[in-house]
């Protein structure tokens, strides 16, 4: 047999890293995150098995019929008078929405308020919502499905702000962002100048943990919202004492969001996401090192943490997912909004990712990400060969329910096209499969897209390591296809 008619294969390990580690690919490249479920990637010796990555779905709208203004924070409560609820802020409205139901609540609800916050402004504190209002006011009402006791001006005095009023509850106080200064309520006393912090400092964001408060700021000026250049300093106080106890400069002109994750206090700024180590805040991700954009929006207290992971929107307009407890598996993966939207502000509350956007034509949106069922795309990293391969056959290690279908695509970048490789459906099984083409393609730029149906059936589709491509390698790239 001649040399270019001998069979290789390339074997993906871990699917969710979308490659193996190989002459082709690095252990660390971007894998594409549209319609993959984050929590679906799991580490135990259970069914799925180390490194299986199941589909789930994309976000779905839930508010285009009742949200029309910009959400820009959320809170989640369980309420007086019935199950747990989301309430979403935005400058003129607070919404309330189901969690388990997803419906957004039309009777008493939206909730008016007056030159509120574009970005952060809204907490629960000592049985009621309290919420930036009126540029120098925080109201509070109690959640209910009745809010009748709203009042828009229970505490006054606070210094002007309508893009950012960041509020965090430790302790027995609620701490609230005014000016150079934080405010805290202790039950229904404010003090307005709890603490003092440098002349020029924009607060950003805050965060309570271990007895101390965490305060994210930076030098500049804020246009519209929009973080502009300056120092990033981050203070620790103790909510009690005259002056913070400690401070820490970061290698970052900006800062977007402070969130509690793995033990330790983590910070997102525009080029690192920082991790505080006991003794400093050490960069732990570079933002633009995996080929990929995951970069954050310009957006206050654009970080949070959900489960086993940290998210936050980016630049491209998708839900950021980062972190995972078994290391061999890619930390990062990538969820689209929506259509064609700009993100503006999530939440992760009981196993769902709630988020908020507008698109190009100014519809906003409220979504939510569960990871449910439905016809799923997982996409592979990039495959590059040089000199070109005949592409033979794909096998592919899957699991499906009674009613799950999967069907094999391969996108070639040299024409744009996409060619169906393989489609299967059949009986509840873990099973692995060989699928030979038709057609032998020569590629040297591609990548595969696996579409899963889940069904009705138990279990979730899913794709377990091993996915393996055979090929013969050509000497002679101007070689025809058999």
């Amino acid at each position: 047999m001649a040399d270019e008619e001998k069979l290789e294969k390339h074997v993906l390990g871990h699917f969710a890293n979308g490659l193996s580690v190989s002459k082709f690919f690095s252990q660390n490249t971007y894998q594409d995150g549209a319609g993959i479920d984050p929590l679906g990637v799991v580490s135990s010796v259970s069914l799925r098995g180390i490194g299986e990555i199941r589909a789930g779905s994309s976000p779905t709208d839930i508010g285009s019929t009742t949200v029309d203004t910009n959400i820009g924070d959320f809170v989640a409560v369980d309420i007086s008078d019935g199950a747990n609820k989301l309430y979403g802020y935005s400058p003129t409205k607070i919404y309330q929405t189901d969690i388990a139901t997803e419906i957004v609540s039309t009777t008493n609800y939206p909730l008016a308020i007056t030159n509120g916050c574009s970005h952060r402004g809204i907490a629960y504190y000592n049985g009621k919502i309290h919420y930036a209002n009126g540029s120098t006011q925080v109201g509070t009402f109690t959640p209910d499905s009745n809010p009748d006791d709203n009042a828009a001006n229970t505490f006054t005095g606070l210094e002007t702000e309508i893009v950012n009023r960041p509020m965090i509850v430790g302790g027995d106080k609620l701490f609230i962002a005014n000016g150079i200064y934080i405010a805290s309520v202790l039950t229904a006393t404010l003090t307005l100048q709890d603490l003092d912090l440098p002349a020029g400092t924009i607060i950003a964001d805050l965060e309570y943990w271990r007895d101390t408060l965490i305060i994210g700021t930076y030098k500049g000026l804020s246009t519209s919202g929009d973080i502009t250049a300056g120092q990033v300093r981050i203070y620790f106080w103790d909510g009690v004492s005259s002056s913070w106890y400690a401070d820490f400069a970061l290698g970052d002109s900006k800062i977007y969001g402070l969130a509690i994750y793995d033990g330790t206090i983590w910070a997102l700024g525009d080029t690192y996401l920082y991790k505080f180590n006991g003794t400093t805040f050490e960069p732990a991700l570079y933002l633009r090192s995996l080929g990929a954009n995951i970069a954050p929006t310009r957006r206050f207290g654009n970080l949070r943490a959900f489960r086993n992971c940290l998210i936050w929107g980016n630049t491209d307009n998708e839900i950021v997912f980062y972190g995972h407890p078994d290391t061999r598996l890619n930390k990062i993966l990538c969820v689209p909004l929506v259509g064609n939207a700009t993100f503006l502000a999530l939440y992760g509350a009981t196993g769902k990712v709630f988020a908020s956007s507008n698109n190009v034509t100014d519809t906003k949106k409220l979504s939510v990400f569960t990871g449910s069922a439905g016809v799923k795309t997982l996409r592979t990293d990039d495959f590059l060969f040089d000199p070109p391969i005949k592409l033979v056959g794909v096998k592919v290690p899957f699991r499906r329910g009674s009613a799950h279908s999967f069907s094999i695509r391969l996108f070639n970048h040299s024409d744009g096209s996409f060619t169906t490789i393989a489609s299967f459906a059949g009986e509840s099984v873990l099973s692995s499969k060989l699928f030979f083409l038709s057609k032998k393609l020569i590629l040297n730029h591609f990548y595969l897209l696996f579409d899963l149906n889940d069904g009705t059936g138990s279990p979730d589709a899913g794709i377990k390591p091993g996915v393996t491509l055979y090929y013969q390698q050509l000497k002679d790239p101007y070689l025809k296809a058999n």
